[in-house]
């Protein structure tokens, strides 16, 4: 069920590794509109990283590491790169 949530482009509950709910990047701001909150951040945990992880941390010097961590930073809120991070984090205050 999962993989044809994904592949449909459909938000998912239920059971894939453990108890999930999975939700499409663009799908999470509307949702968190119901609850009456002023978007603080929304961003990428860990940025456009993930794919490249294991070869900066095992073939390049610290310079090019440091480097990639700060465009990360700098790009972790771009709405439209949000689905190269694992996860997504949203930081609202109560209005």
């Amino acid at each position: 069920k999962y993989l044809n949530c994904f592949i449909s482009d459909k938000d998912f509950t239920g059971m894939a590794f453990t108890h999930s709910y999975f939700i499409s990047p663009q799908n999470v701001l509307p949702f968190f509109k119901q609850f009456l909150l002023k978007k603080l951040h929304y961003f990428g945990q860990e940025g456009i990283l993930p794919q490249a992880e294991r070869e900066l941390l095992e073939q390049q010097p610290q310079q090019v590491i440091d480097w990639w961590v700060d465009f990360a930073v700098k790009t972790c809120e771009r709405e439209d790169l949000l689905s190269h991070s694992e996860h997504l984090m949203y930081i609202g205050r109560k209005v």
